[in-house]
Order: C-alpha cells, then sequence, then structure tokens
C-alpha cells in the first residue's frame, strides 16, 4: 500500500470482510492486520468469493475495495485526508 506519492504506508490498519448467503445459511468472517514497514500485509487460506478490503491510516481517507480471492497481490493507494 502507498500513499498518493507512491510512498510505503507503514502501520495501516487492513480489516478483510467476507460475506456469503446460499439459501437459508449465511457466513460472514472478518480479520485484521497491520501494515508492515514497506506497507505490505497478507492474509491466507480465504474462503471462495469477493472479499472487501478496508484500509484506515493517520491523514489518509479510508480505503475501500472489492478483492476477489486468488488475487496475488493489489496495489492499493491512500489519498491524503482533507
Amino acid at each position: 500500500m502507498v500513499d498518493a506519492d507512491q510512498r510505503p504506508v507503514p502501520g495501516a490498519a487492513v480489516a478483510l470482510v467476507w460475506a456469503d448467503r446460499t439459501g437459508s445459511t449465511r457466513s460472514y468472517a472478518e480479520r485484521s492486520t497491520t501494515a508492515d514497514a514497506a506497507g505490505a500485509f497478507t492474509f491466507s487460506g480465504l474462503g471462495p468469493g469477493a472479499h472487501e478490503l478496508e484500509v484506515r491510516a493517520a491523514g489518509h481517507r479510508r480505503q475501500r475495495q472489492l478483492v476477489p480471492t486468488g488475487v496475488g497481490s493489489t496495489e492499493i493507494r491512500l489519498e491524503p485526508a482533507p
């Protein structure tokens, strides 16, 4: 994860949410972690389907995006807070 100037954003709070409804069965899972010094983070052992990723970091706007399972990596660019 990087800021608008392509610098890593260490210490950002990252949450991953997954929800599924199949018939009368509902499933929900949430995981969280913190970005390392390089702005990187990892989630493993995810179920099928899309997951919503939410990132919060001081001085930046909250970022949300859908990430499909199986994506090796994705770049997240945080914008400065107003």
